[in-house]
């Protein structure tokens, strides 16, 4: 049984400020007492604050400054506001990155990197120790050949919920463990952290990849840490795939997922994949946007797997058929073994659409799509016959982009269903070989 790993920040609760430094800070050669934290609400923003600014201020607010301190460490911050009275306040924005590198080890390979996971959602794991005769489900590892990845629950599965329903924002809810097979060079953490938050991004349904970064050598000293607030999502409540049983398919989807994005142009095709998805899932631009936004992702995915790859076989008499959003979607779906028809329980909803495609929704999701973008009056009359019943249509592109991802990545396991009749969340699983019936 695995032991709790370290967190590399103290937040114990909903929207803490987290302390990144306190002491010295030089600004344009001007030494004051200071600090630098990290700030969630109204922004998530890594701050400074000087209460006694003893220099020169003309022409400094809203200027770009270089802030040192630790004597060695340097970082651009942007001057938000200055407070005169009995004392000076000052108050700037970091516009740059934020590492800080050993000085006594600065070209020490990296073995592994601690993280944490904010607004990560809760999950039922394996059982690890937090302290002494102490335990908690809660523990996820994924393998692959090139690195593995521990994930545990910094609080009992109940409470995050409670704590992020409650209170909104951001909440440090996930200690997390980059281990490589070998050592690799600081320079290259980067390519697997950008990948990790997409794939988490995807697991998660909201953007949560790690922040407040510390990398490790063989012999455990601190090499790095990196405190550059990279986005992440507020939280908010959205359903994921995520079956509520792991199973071993799951603990090698990120071995997958490295393959997949080996290359760095098709790691930029499934981030702007899986950027679409989220969008369409969070509802950014509500359900008719989300519909657009969806195709998109179909869109990329057709052009990068037939067109580019030559993997998926075009449908189509012709190039103009095979060219019709609509064959684009079936060409994907028939590779993949993705029904093309609609789940039962929606297929009422689309049945005055068209007599004759009805139930097919490689031809209604389109169309409607076409609709939106593509407005006239005619559209509009095909629009109204769906009597208002969107939300249908973009919950089931949403699962079935979903399904088509995952395959994808050989996924191969359990799902969680969102076309399904209501349910508690084991009632709702399905497996992507049979996606259309509950198990």
């Amino acid at each position: 049984m695995n032991k709790a790993l370290q967190s590399s920040i103290i937040m114990n609760l909903p929207n803490e400020e987290v302390e990144i430094f306190a002491g010295t800070l030089t600004i344009s050669g001007q030494e004051s007492i200071g600090r630098i934290y990290h700030q969630w609400l109204p922004f998530d923003q890594t701050k400074f604050t000087i209460e006694n600014f003893a220099g020169k201020i003309i022409d400094l607010l809203n200027a770009e400054v270089e802030v040192t301190f630790s004597d060695v460490i340097k970082a651009k911050f942007r001057i938000q506001s200055i407070k005169e009275g009995d004392s000076t306040l000052v108050t700037g924005i970091l516009v740059s990155s934020l590492f800080i590198m050993s000085p006594s080890q600065p070209n020490e390979k990296i073995k592994y990197v601690d993280f944490i996971l904010l607004n990560f959602r809760p999950y039922f794991g394996k059982v690890f120790e937090v302290k002494p005769n102490y335990f908690i489900t809660g523990e996820l590892t994924l393998f692959s050949k090139e690195c593995n990845i521990s994930i545990q629950n910094r609080f009992e599965h109940n409470k995050t919920k409670k704590l992020l329903t409650e209170n909104g924002g951001f909440l440090a809810s996930h200690n997390g463990r980059l281990v490589f097979k070998s050592p690799i060079e600081e320079s290259k953490i980067n390519f697997y952290t950008k990948r990790l938050s997409a794939f988490l991004a995807f697991l998660n349904g909201r953007r949560c990849g790690p922040r407040f970064l510390e990398g490790y050598s063989t012999s455990d000293e601190l090499i790095i840490k990196d405190m550059t607030p990279y986005f992440i999502d507020q939280y908010k409540y959205v359903q994921s795939w995520l079956p509520f049983k792991f199973e071993d398919n799951l603990f090698n989807l990120w071995d997958s997922f490295l393959k997949l994005t080996a290359d760095e142009k098709d790691f930029e095709r499934t981030e702007l994949i899986i950027h679409w998805y989220l969008e369409a899932l969070n509802n950014s631009g509500f359900v008719n946007g989300s519909i657009i936004l969806l195709q998109n992702s179909f869109e990329v995915l057709y052009s990068w797997l037939a067109v580019e790859q030559g993997i998926v076989e075009r449908i189509g008499k012709n190039d103009i058929e095979k060219n019709w959003a609509s064959n684009k979607i079936r060409s994907v779906f028939m590779h993949y073994g993705i029904p093309t028809s609609f789940p039962p329980l929606y297929k009422k909803v689309f049945e005055s659409f068209d007599e004759n495609k009805s139930e097919d929704f490689a031809y209604v999701f389109p169309m409607v799509r076409n609709s939106f973008v593509h407005y006239s009056e005619q559209n509009h009359n095909k629009i109204e016959k769906l009597h208002g019943n969107h939300w249908p249509l973009l919950n089931c592109g949403i699962f079935y982009l979903e399904l088509l991802i995952l395959k994808v990545m050989r996924y191969n396991g359990l799902i969680r269903s969102r076309v399904l009749e209501p349910g508690y969340p084991g009632e709702r699983q399905v497996s992507i070989l049979d996606p259309l019936n509950e198990i």
